[in-house]
């Protein structure tokens, strides 16, 4: 981004009409870095004791070969401006595919991880509920099998006090 922005800049001054001592100033005041700044300002070094700019821009670790090559070919054909077009293009493209990779990467794992979060609060909202049903369905069964233990002796104790009422009706009766 810090060589698209400064190759950008620079190539608009140089096609303005600025020349390319102020034209280098200026681009170098917009870089975000400041190691950048300073190989911007060496080569400005450079190019005011005579050199070119591609031969300014030789060691430079952020300019590769392909820059330079593109600076050298707008140096050779008289429009250096054209050749810095060229490299912030580049760099501007290369920037695009870097984030629409680390995109399509990324959407995969950020779709796991709502998809987890999702899954987590749905867990945590039913689980009350399902536990509430686990615990009525055991506690109906177990009331089921106490009825169902229970219910011999409340016949006969049904049968009993049947019996006992009309041992009662039968003892009233004879009295």
């Amino acid at each position: 981004v810090e060589i698209e922005r400064f190759a950008r800049t620079l190539a608009v001054l140089l096609e303005n009409g600025v020349v390319i001592v102020p034209a280098l100033d200026a681009a170098a005041g917009v870089a975000g870095s400041e190691a950048f700044r300073e190989e911007a300002r060496a080569a400005l070094q450079k190019v005011k004791e005579g050199q070119n700019l591609t031969q300014a821009f030789a060691g430079s670790v952020f300019f590769p070969g392909i820059a330079l090559s593109m600076m050298a070919v707008g140096e050779e054909t008289g429009e250096p401006f054209k050749g810095f077009y060229k490299i912030a293009q580049y760099y501007e493209r290369r920037c695009q595919r870097f984030t629409k990779r680390v995109t399509v990467l990324i959407e995969p794992v950020l779709i796991l991880i709502i998809g987890s979060v999702v899954a987590f609060v749905v867990a945590a909202m039913l689980l009350p509920v399902l536990m509430g049903l686990v615990l009525f369905a055991v506690t109906r069964s177990m009331l089921t099998v106490v009825f169902i233990a229970l219910s011999p002796l409340l016949m006969l104790g049904m049968y009993l006090d049947t019996k006992h009422q009309a041992t009662k009706k039968h003892t009233q009766s004879t009295q």
